[in-house]
């Protein structure tokens, strides 16, 4: 499954996500545990918009990888922009919708770099404000 950053309307399956009311459902976990796909099975199931952590158009995720340390700030911040926005138009749009990362979860990334000697203090403590 190609990865973006934007929704996905899922065909309407035998539940309906106006049955519930307008919700919104967050899934954390682990890189690799199965967020996308419980996050895909939720959304074809009730019917409604799924949201994807920005991968395939993620354009510190290489440069991260190559030099952690050197990059971790600027993908966090990239990637805690990228959140809030998903959550504001989930928001906005008043309709149901289900993310395959919050923005919720952010924070303890980065303060696993920072802790790690990965993020500089002076960089988490500019991210934490």
């Amino acid at each position: 499954m190609a990865e973006g950053s934007g929704p996905r309307r899922a065909p309407r399956a035998e539940a309906s996500g106006e049955a519930f009311g307008n919700i919104f459902i967050g899934i954390a976990g682990m890189i690799g545990a199965g967020k996308s796909t419980l996050a895909a099975a939720l959304g074809e199931h009730l019917g409604i918009e799924t949201y994807y952590e920005p991968v395939s158009d993620n354009e510190y995720l290489a440069d991260f990888y190559r030099d952690t340390a050197r990059h971790s700030f600027a993908m966090q911040v990239y990637l805690l922009n990228r959140r809030f926005q998903q959550h504001q138009e989930i928001i906005w749009r008043g309709r149901s919708a289900v993310q395959d990362r919050t923005i919720y979860e952010d924070s303890i990334f980065a303060k696993m770099l920072a802790r790690s000697g990965l993020m500089d203090p002076r960089d988490y403590a500019t991210y934490v404000r």
